[in-house]
């Protein structure tokens, strides 16, 4: 498929005349696949869907995953199938809408029972390509040249941002980002019921989506349309004050703050005035802002301010919010907590460009270079670090893990834990090394490998307390990588590492 082709809506180079097509700013259909101009466009987000699927079952197949976000919503959701909504799991200890208030997870259960982790895969990335669908739509309704819409929706797909929160296991969060640019298209287009449809959608996702909802609502202020501004306030704030004060509460016995729900974790309870400023100071806050801002750094230099910049206001609370933690998660342009901010700064190019004409060849790909170089930055950066993570002794971690079975509980470290979290009880190394054990627990160790997430002290502190055990079957054992069986219960030790 062609990086860029001519639009239909481009004057031909061959004739004197102009090609007979559609006017400019007609919105670009998301209807029938059989008419050629829309399958042309639907192409991108299918291609994007089944290259970044392939990749995330890929890594997961070969043990790449950082296992402990995909285990937990995998078990959540087996929780979600088989025990209700109030049921905990055993990686947190509370129910897996505990996390973020994601009522989404609700619909994802039977569908992960049908599917398995794969369909959540294609899922992610589904939702997340629509991103390219929609910048061509909005594009065309603030008149943007078809062109060059086209050629920042590629830049979108090329986001090293996108691409690797989309490898980042599966979270729920990232289904929130085609409804934070419906909402905008649908403010750009005055279709307010469609608006505060996708409004409230949004909190069935994350809670959170409060921050930059808040943002949109003075964005329209700032627009001159106080109905709609203090509407999606005031929309906002109903949704998450029913989201954490009444569904959570009622239907899953969890209990959250407004003021949780709304900032990134790890921000203070008082943020003083001098916290961002000492942000801006640490040099992980320049090159979170280089990997968010670089790629599309051209685009936004050529560009011109105009009103539709105005929205990249929610982009900046996302970032600032994020900027304001202490979670690595929250400040790594990789992770998931950073994608909210995209819908919101891909408008303001678009906005920037309105009044630009369709981009010379040149111009467009100098644009393509700095994505693509920063694609391949991101690529080798993951490549270094993955790969350092891939077990040595994966043929007999398989083998193991065959053996335990199905329901049993059991002790596996990071990177296994997606293979068997089908069961209501899975504990990592961390929490199995303080806690007493059951009956009929399966213990599966890599002696020889310890992934950055699963401290080495732990990992002996429970291969020491396992080995001294009478009651403790060696189920299986081969090159550093051993499978326990408890016969007996496991008591707690007496002095908890």
């Amino acid at each position: 498929m062609a990086i860029w082709s001519r639009m239909p809506n481009e004057p031909s180079q061959r004739g004197g005349g102009p090609v007979l097509s559609p006017p400019q700013n007609a919105n670009v259909s998301l209807g029938s696949l059989l008419v050629p101009e829309r399958l042309s466009i639907w192409a991108w987000v299918l291609g994007y869907t089944a290259i970044l699927t392939s990749l995330s079952v890929l890594r997961s197949e070969l043990w790449l995953t950082t296992g402990f976000d995909l285990g937990l919503y995998e078990q959540g959701l087996w929780q979600l199938v088989h025990q209700g909504l109030r049921a905990a799991t055993t990686y947190t200890g509370q129910p897996i809408l505990a996390e973020g208030g994601s009522w989404i997870l609700i619909l994802l259960a039977p569908l992960y029972a049908l599917g398995g982790t794969g369909l959540l895969f294609a899922l992610q990335s589904f939702f997340l390509g629509l991103g390219y669908l929609l910048i061509r739509r909005i594009g065309s309704t603030i008149k943007v040249p078809a062109g060059t819409s086209h050629l920042i929706g590629v830049i979108y797909l090329l986001y090293p941002t996108l691409i690797g929160a989309n490898l980042f296991d599966f979270h729920p969060t990232t289904l929130a980002v085609p409804l934070l640019f419906g909402i905008i298209s649908a403010a750009l287009e005055n279709r307010r019921a469609t608006f505060a449809v996708l409004l409230l959608l949004c909190f069935s996702i994350q809670a959170s989506v409060v921050t930059p909802l808040i943002a949109v609502g003075i964005v329209l202020l700032l627009l001159q349309r106080p109905v709609w501004g203090f509407g999606t306030v005031g929309l906002a704030l109903v949704g998450v004050w029913t989201d954490t004060h009444a569904l959570l509460p009622i239907l899953a016995d969890v209990h959250m703050s407004i003021w949780s729900a709304m900032v990134p974790s790890g921000v203070p309870l008082a943020v003083s005035p001098t916290a961002l400023g000492h942000s801006m100071t640490q040099l992980r806050t320049w090159e979170y802002l280089m990997w968010i801002g670089g790629p599309s750094a051209l685009v936004l230099l050529t560009g011109r301010p105009g009103k539709h910049l105005t929205w990249a206001l929610p982009a900046v609370a996302v970032i600032a919010a994020n900027l304001l933690s202490t979670s690595p998660a929250n400040t790594s342009p990789f992770s998931y907590p950073t994608l909210m901010a995209l819908p919101f700064l891909f408008t303001a190019i678009l906005g920037m460009q309105t009044a630009r004409p369709t981009p010379a060849g040149r111009y467009r790909t100098a644009c393509l270079v700095l994505p693509v170089l920063a694609l391949a930055a991101f690529f080798w950066h993951d490549w270094r670090i993955s790969w350092s993570a891939l077990p040595p002794n994966t043929d007999a971690l398989l083998t193991a893990t065959a053996l335990i079975p199905a329901r049993a509980p059991v002790v596996v470290q990071n990177f296994s834990a997606p293979d068997v979290s089908d069961r209501a009880k899975v504990w990592l190394p961390a929490a199995a090394a303080i806690r007493a054990l059951p009956k009929g627990t399966y213990i599966l160790l890599d002696n020889r490998f310890s992934l950055r997430f699963s401290s080495p002290g732990d990992l002996h502190a429970l291969s020491v307390r396992v080995a001294a055990d009478k009651e403790t079957k060696v189920a299986f054992s081969s090159n550093g990588v051993r499978l326990y069986e408890l016969l007996a219960a496991l008591p707690q030790p007496s002095h908890p590492v």
